[in-house]
């Protein structure tokens, strides 16, 4: 199984240098940033974004 990205606990950051952190908010992926468990017992799925903006990071 690999990373959940739609769970709610999943979170995902990207620095100014390139690189990315993807990690489980409650630390139950003991495999991040490749794997979440198969049958993670806190697994819940994301019903809103809110007001996030999705895109690419852009220098200042």
């Amino acid at each position: 199984m690999a990373m959940r990205s739609e769970c709610k606990h999943f979170e995902s950051r990207t620095y100014a240098n390139g690189d990315t952190m993807r990690r489980c908010n409650l630390g139950l992926a003991p495999d991040a940033p490749w794997r979440c468990p198969e049958d993670c017992a806190k697994y819940e799925r994301r019903m809103v974004d809110v007001a996030w903006a999705h895109g690419t990071l852009v220098p200042p």
